[in-house]
């Protein structure tokens, strides 16, 4: 994990701009909320491959510490295709994610948050402040340790700020074809 610091002092995450585009959440979403949970913050194109991969180990860490974690995605788009608001729903059921996603169509949140490559996990404490980031495939030890250490440091349990709810969809019945890529 890169550690991020300015002269030894803690950096504060920065705040979500109000005109970026989310989904998953029922309007735009304030860190604050999420004070007392440690946020990971997601930041990938949901066209590439790794980026698909770390779904799955950033579930298992929002399962792992429920109402502890709390994981946000921040899809950064390759391609012009990749930049409408469909082709974000279509990925959200495609991939089953749960978990709120900002649109960060133009880079802009990319840029504030420093992330030149993707997949990138940025990780910010209980009290709000980021402590580093990770970039790659298979980082779900090394940021299950880093949760785990978080969590244990701050002694803080789930934050009482409002964490926004979001409906379950219904599961498709496991013999739908949800989007074949091919039938033979």
């Amino acid at each position: 994990l890169q550690v991020y610091s300015m002269a030894g002092k803690p950096i504060p995450a920065p705040r979500f701009p109000d005109s970026l585009a989310w989904f998953n959440a029922p309007g735009p979403v304030d860190l604050a909320d999420y004070r007392g949970r440690v946020v990971l913050l997601n930041f990938s194109a949901y066209c590439s491959l790794p980026c698909i991969g770390a779904l799955d180990d950033l579930a298992w860490l929002a399962n792992r510490y429920p109402g502890r974690v709390q994981v946000i995605g921040v899809h950064m788009p390759r391609f012009p295709g990749e930049r409408t608001a469909n082709h974000i729903r279509q990925v959200i059921a495609r991939y089953d994610i749960s978990h709120p996603v900002i649109h960060d169509a133009d880079g802009w949140l990319a840029h504030l948050y420093g992330i030149t490559s993707d997949p990138t996990v940025v990780v910010i404490d209980p009290a709000g402040q980021i402590t580093g980031a990770t970039t790659g495939r298979d980082r779900r030890h090394k940021l299950d340790r880093v949760c785990a250490y978080l969590l244990d440091k701050t002694g803080q349990r789930p934050g009482t700020g409002r964490m926004p709810r979001v409906s379950r969809r219904r599961r498709r019945d496991a013999q739908t074809l949800a989007f074949p890529a091919r039938v033979y």
